[in-house]
């Protein structure tokens, strides 16, 4: 390698040192009743620019070898929670963390993503400010629920009526759990419009709309209609996205729901709802998705060994 390629990697190198910030990461892990949850596996990769660069091409070169990605280095970390819920890191450089929390007998959030950039101040860097992790500690036994999916093609602005149990939508004077309206203002043919969804709830039924990362415990008070207007210049025009518990049957039925509905530009709009339903009469909507409460527990477990397994193999990957 000649004197201008040495240069322009001991540039790199210092370059590097400018785009790493310090790192330091707070966070609490909480069950769906706030109390901290200790013993969770968290599973953390931070991603640094190679301050190294230039040694660790040259112990390379002694040794004979090629390094895939010279200007990266990825630190994996396996930690656990405290008896407080409680975990961190600190001193360590870099500019974005990956982070994974698994637990036995527990559902968890998908993998999270944190950049970092200077001059901002983030929240979870502080002790006294952790970010935190919300975790949900599964019954023993859980509810026998429909789990349902489902997309609807309506194809001009209407009234319709759903059938959440049978997957359909359904004429007036059938039973049904839901009722959604949708309208648009007149237009030109091809061009964005004004548009206003609105979801009602059936006769003795209710609706509540709910930001919660675990939609598993249904609500006491509802309201008997949702409604979401967007104008023609909005920036997210064509999509709606919202997370729901329905009550309807008189009482008889509870479900959680997750509605996206997309209007085209020829008047028409698409309507999937995914569900889980409860038709007990119990509010009680816990569930694992898509496997059993054992399975879910063995999957778990398979993950811990993989990944602590990874760690211990890769504290560092240049």
């Amino acid at each position: 390698m000649d004197d201008r390629a040495w240069k322009r990697l001991i540039g790199q190198a210092a370059l590097a040192k400018k785009l790493n910030m310090p790192i330091q990461f707070y966070g609490k892990i909480i069950d769906q009743n706030n109390a901290p949850v200790s013993g969770v596996d968290v599973f953390i990769s931070v991603t640094a620019n190679n301050e190294q660069l230039v040694e660790d091409l040259l112990k390379a070169k002694e040794k004979g070898i090629f390094l895939d990605s010279p200007y990266i280095k990825v630190t994996n970390l396996a930690l656990q929670s405290d008896v407080n819920g409680l975990f961190c890191i600190d001193n360590m450089r870099g500019d974005s963390l990956h982070l994974e929390i698994l637990k036995e007998g527990y559902l968890s959030l998908k993998n999270k993503f944190y950049h970092y950039e200077k001059a901002k101040d983030y929240a979870y860097q502080r002790k006294e400010s952790p970010e935190i992790f919300p975790v949900w500690r599964l019954s023993e036994s859980l509810p026998h629920l429909s789990t349902i999916s489902f997309r609807f093609r309506l194809s001009e602005p209407n009234v319709y009526y759903i059938d959440l149990s049978r997957r359909k939508l359904v004429t007036q004077n059938d039973t049904n759990d839901l009722i959604c309206s949708y309208k648009i203002e007149k237009h030109e043919v091809k061009e964005r419009f004004d548009w206003t969804f609105q979801i009602e709830a059936s006769e003795g039924g209710g609706i509540s709309e709910t930001n919660e990362v675990f939609m598993f415990r249904a609500p006491e008070k509802y309201e008997p209609k949702w409604s979401w207007s967007m104008g023609k210049n909005d920036r997210c025009w064509s999509m709606l996205k919202k997370n729901f518990y329905i009550v309807s049957r008189n009482g008889k039925q509870y479900a959680n729901i997750q509605i996206d509905f997309q209007p085209d530009l020829d008047g028409s709009a698409s309507l999937a709802i995914e569900s889980a339903i409860n038709s007990s009469g119990s509010k009680n909507l816990e569930r694992v998705p898509l496997i059993d409460r054992k399975s879910h527990d063995e999957y778990i477990n398979r993950q811990i060994k993989e990944k602590m397994d990874f760690v211990l193999k890769n504290p560092v990957i240049p």
